[in-house]
Parts: C-alpha cells; sequence; structure tokens
C-alpha cells in the first residue's frame, strides 16, 4: 500500500489548499505591506519599503523549521530507544551541524542575494507580474527528498532538480544550472516547455512595459527595472537550488536541518547587510535602508505588524507543505496548486484596483502554464516537423555517418 493510499482524501485536499491558501497570503501580504504609509522616525513618514528588512523576517519564520528538525530527532530516538547511530546503512557517516552549516552558507548567499533582489522588484511592479516570472517560491526543492528522521538508516532516494517544473522564469534557470552542473537530460516533451515557459516569459514581462496604458503608479513605479530584477533574482535562486540539491543528493543533508541552517544564516548575513546599508546615503529616511526607521514604522503601526507575522507565518506553512506536498502528491496536483495560485493573485489585484487586464498578461500566463504542463510531461504536445530544406540536411548527415 502507497503512502497516500493510508491517508485520508481529505487530508491530501486539505495539503494542497493549505498550499494554495498560504502561498497567495504570502504573495499578497507583501505587496499589501509596499503600500503601507506609517511614521517612523520623527517627521518621516513613507511607505513601507524595506527589501533587507522584509527579507529579514522571511528568514526569521523560516527558523521555526528547527523545533520539527528537533520533534523528528526525538521522535527517531525514541523509537530506536538508544541514541541516533553516526553513519547510515551503507557505512556514509552522517555529517556534523559544523560541517551541515558550513556547507549550507553556499546556497544561504543566494538565497539572500535573491531575496533582496525579489523584494525590490516587487516594489517596483505589479504583484501579478512578479508571481508570474519568479514561479512558486516553496522549499519544494528540499521535497525531492522525502523528510526523513535525520538518523534514518535507508539512503536517500533523490530526484533531480529538472524533474518538476513550476510556472515562472526560475526553471529556464534552474534547468540550465542543472544542464551545466548536474549534467542533466531533457526529454523532447521538458524542451517543448522550457521554450514555452521561456516565451511566456517575455510576453509577461513585456506586458506591464509594453502594452501598459496607464503611467507608472504607486503599485508598480518602474515595472522594467522591477521585473529584471525578479529575473535576475531567479537566476541566483538557480544556484540555490543547485547547491541545495547537491547537499542532499551527494552529503546526506536532511531537508530541515537544511532549512534550519540556512535560516539561521540568512538571518545573520541579512542583519549584517541591513548594518552596512544604514551606514550608506539613500532615500529611505536619508540611508540606502534605514532598518531605524523600519523598526520604528513596525512598532507604531498595528498593519505593518501584522503584515510582517503573517508574512513569516505564511512563508513557513507555505515551506512545510511544499515539502510534504512533493512527497504524497504527483507532477499533476503540483502544477495544479501553483498555477491556481498565479490565478488567484492575479484576480485579487484585479479586484482590488492594483492593476488593469492585459491581453498579453493573460497570453504570457497561458504559455506558462502549457510550458509547465509539458515540461512535467502531464501532457504531450506534437512535435514540429523539420523544415524541408533542414529535412534533406538532416538525412544527408545521417547518411553520411553510416559505416
Amino acid at each position: 500500500m502507497g503512502l497516500t493510499d493510508s491517508l485520508s482524501w481529505r487530508v491530501v485536499i486539505g495539503i494542497e489548499v493549505t498550499a494554495l491558501v498560504c502561498g497567495t497570503v504570502y504573495s499578497l501580504t507583501r505587496k499589501y505591506m509596499n503600500l503601507i504609509e506609517a511614521e517612523g522616525l520623527p517627521h518621516v513618514t513613507s511607505h513601507f519599503r524595506h527589501p533587507l528588512y522584509q527579507g529579514l523576517f522571511c528568514f526569521v519564520g523560516q527558523l521555526l523549521a528547527w523545533p520539527v528538525w528537533w520533534r523528528q530527532q526525538q521522535r527517531e530516538k525514541r523509537k530506536r530507544g538508544i541514541d541516533p547511530p553516526v553513519t547510515l546503512a551503507d557505512g556514509t557517516p552522517l555529517l556534523t551541524s559544523r560541517r551541515v552549516a558550513f556547507l549550507c552558507a553556499v546556497p544561504t548567499i543566494f538565497d539572500v542575494l535573491g531575496t533582496v533582489l525579489n523584494n525590490t522588484g516587487l516594489i517596483l511592479t505589479h504583484v501579478s507580474v512578479y508571481q508570474m516570472l519568479r514561479g512558486a517560491r516553496a522549499r519544494a526543492r528540499a521535497s525531492t527528498s522525502p523528510p526523513r528522521p535525520p538518523v534514518s538508516a535507508q539512503p536517500l532516494t533523490h530526484t533531480r532538480t529538472a524533474s518538476f517544473a513550476r510556472p515562472g522564469s526560475v526553471v529556464l534557470f534552474t534547468s540550465l544550472a542543472s544542464k551545466v552542473f548536474l549534467k542533466t537530460e531533457f526529454s523532447t516533451p521538458q524542451v517543448q516547455g522550457i521554450t514555452l515557459i521561456a516565451a511566456g516569459v517575455v510576453v509577461i514581462g513585456a506586458s506591464n512595459t509594453l502594452f501598459m496604458e496607464r503611467p507608472p503608479s504607486v503599485h508598480a513605479p518602474w515595472p522594467a527595472l522591477g521585473n529584471a530584477l525578479i529575473i535576475l533574482s531567479q537566476a541566483l535562486m538557480a544556484g540555490l537550488f543547485v547547491a541545495e540539491e547537491t547537499l542532499m543528493k551527494h552529503e546526506r543533508v536532511p531537508p530541515f536541518q537544511m532549512l534550519g541552517w540556512e535560516a539561521t544564516i540568512g538571518t545573520l548575513l541579512t542583519a549584517v547587510l541591513m548594518l552596512f546599508a544604514l551606514g550608506l546615503p539613500g532615500n529611505d529616511a536619508g540611508r540606502l535602508e534605514n532598518c531605524v526607521h523600519a523598526y520604528l514604522q513596525m512598532s507604531r503601526s498595528a498593519a505593518v505588524l501584522a503584515a510582517i507575522v503573517m508574512m513569516a507565518l505564511a512563508l513557513f506553512c507555505f515551506n512545510v507543505t511544499g515539502v510534504y506536498i512533493t512527497k504524497l502528491q504527483s507532477a499533476t496536483h503540483r502544477a495544479c496548486v501553483d498555477a491556481t495560485r498565479q490565478a488567484v493573485v492575479w484576480v485579487h489585484a484585479l479586484a482590488a484596483g492594483w492593476e488593469e487586464f492585459l491581453f498579453a498578461e493573460l497570453l504570457g500566463y497561458l504559455l506558462l502554464v502549457l510550458g509547465t504542463l509539458s515540461f512535467n510531461e502531464i501532457i504531450v504536445l506534437p512535435v514540429p516537423r523539420c523544415p524541408w530544406p533542414f529535412r534533406r540536411l538532416q538525412k544527408r548527415t545521417q547518411y553520411s555517418t553510416i559505416g
């Protein structure tokens, strides 16, 4: 009996709904936070737009992975009745916490830089375009390994990073990085999917820059730059994905331990960057990013505080459901949840008056969904025939290689 057979369908649907709700709340809360005006320093009132400060609470929210990791440790210890073993069943020694922390520093650097650029891009562009360009941000890469107890005697099994794609530009850079560094091979449907996703990203990126009739507003003051920063952040996230897959596949680092160390290192590194930005001149209350002004805004505005807490909790819940949704369900369910999340964010933005409907954005969204379904081999698209001159060249090359 499979794992999903032993679970109630209500539990499975609950996981899907939780992932959809938490992911949607996370994206909308971040945009709503950028639109709140609050007083911080005396006589200084501004929008709460602090990419580093917001990124700090993203990592703080992920620190909740440590209690989950500790609970897994205790459960395994009670199950065995003895201290956890120091090696796996194949004789591979378990890594020490210091070694794991050192290894997790590499993906954390990608994560911090990508998060800052991502937050900045969201400030400058529309939330629906932001959501479609970046794709899902759940820690589903950690789900390529089942969330097992940290000292399980069974070897880990892993799936390549490119085995599942979520709608967004991240799949393009992740696929390229997987091809270069992990030597991942792609099937014909996956190549078709990558091509469609690339076309969708181009159309969506142009939708609110070339086809937008409204002038820049407080909801999207600089869409072109925001779109570019989001795409650049996804290139950094591709490095994060590949680094994390390497840790889980070759170093046998359990998912929740990796998430905990990334959250810890990311919190410390972001705090250092905040102090550095505080010493540079800029437009945020006279600084490049004024964390003192941001803290005072948060302490004096209940709306800002509620948004930050909701964002951190929604991100953690979305990460946890991302771990289990891959273990319990198929690629069809995951693709549907992610595509639905993008649609819900877009509909909310239209209903709230943050954006106007653009046919080009709809076309790009459909290309993203179709490309994602093709990449995951949920649907099979027809392979176009090679044009006549190239078919002759192909046959001539084939004949020349015989014998």
